[in-house]
């Protein structure tokens, strides 16, 4: 099953921030987790930021999460070279 016919989705800088400090605050939870599926990691930062952007009222899921995250590592390090 493909998933390249997700639609778009839209972050704003809030989120976007939330996004950050939760992977950055729970880094060493995310290196400590056994076996390679990260779903249940990326899940529960999905619900931090539904649930603490609530005047946003955004509907992110674990994957989408995942993506962003990785989206913005790598812009950082192509910005960089």
């Amino acid at each position: 099953m493909s998933n390249t016919n997700i639609p778009p989705v839209t972050w704003n800088e809030q989120q976007i921030r939330l996004l950050i400090n939760q992977r950055r605050y729970r880094n060493t939870e995310y290196h400590q987790i056994i076996g390679r599926s990260h779903v249940a990691f990326w899940d529960s930062v999905a619900r931090r930021i539904n649930g603490a952007a609530q005047q946003v009222q955004s509907h992110f899921t674990g994957l989408q999460c995942r993506r962003k995250f990785e989206n913005l590592v790598s812009q950082y390090y192509v910005s960089k070279v």
